[in-house]
């Protein structure tokens, strides 16, 4: 009979640097890896040399709750009680701006924002706690979101994007629901009915 074992884990590195509660973090290609903290910082990592990538970058709130940094690492984000998303360049040369120049920000939801997920460098991807999720497009001008979905009936606690289908993405929510979308018809494809008050925090498509 096969015998379990458990599992024995070790830290590889410790990442210091924020002053306070580190609430999210996100992971782009290479070992890169963005943060932030109840310190109102955003970071970026080089996780494989165990240092910072880039100069760190103040926030406009304190109350950061969610990062998400693109899979190039050329564009990164934060979002949390304000109901902003903000959105920085981390390419600066190649952009024209210096690194961690403010893209924009991106204004739309009535809560606050939850969670981000990069769809592609140039779409992001938010959801909230006015029950709906957002769809933004930081390449244009326009700060308002180029799509929004309404089909949960609570706080939307968190999203994720297919990484085989980029306009696919599953959301979970305070209402006991998990949520599968098709970007294109802007509507749901199956809903997943849990027991009246279980509630969600994350929710992730794992790969293959």
């Amino acid at each position: 009979a096969a015998v379990a074992r458990e599992l024995q884990a070790r830290p590889a590195r410790k990442l210091g640097g924020h002053f306070g509660k580190a609430m999210s973090l996100d992971f782009a290609e290479g070992g890169i890896m963005s943060s932030v903290g109840q310190d109102g910082l955003l970071l970026v990592w080089d996780t494989w040399k165990g240092c910072r990538k880039a100069q760190p970058i103040t926030l406009s709130s304190m109350f950061a709750m969610c990062t998400a940094i693109s899979t190039d690492a050329d564009v990164v984000c934060a979002g949390g009680l304000s109901n902003v998303l903000h959105v920085y360049t981390l390419n600066g040369p190649a952009s024209g701006q210096r690194a961690g120049s403010l893209v924009g920000d991106f204004e739309g939801h009535d809560g606050y924002v939850s969670c981000a997920k990069f769809v592609d460098k140039r779409e992001i991807l938010s959801s909230s706690g006015d029950s709906t999720l957002a769809c933004w497009d930081v390449s244009r001008g326009a700060k308002a979101p180029v799509a929004v979905f309404r089909e949960h009936t609570a706080d939307v606690s968190a999203c994720d994007v297919s990484s085989g289908a980029h306009d696919v993405f599953a959301s979970c929510s305070t209402d006991s629901t998990v949520k599968f979308w098709d970007k294109r018809s802007g509507s749901t494809t199956g809903t997943v009915r849990f027991s009246e008050g279980d509630e969600f925090a994350q929710v992730s498509f794992v790969p293959g």
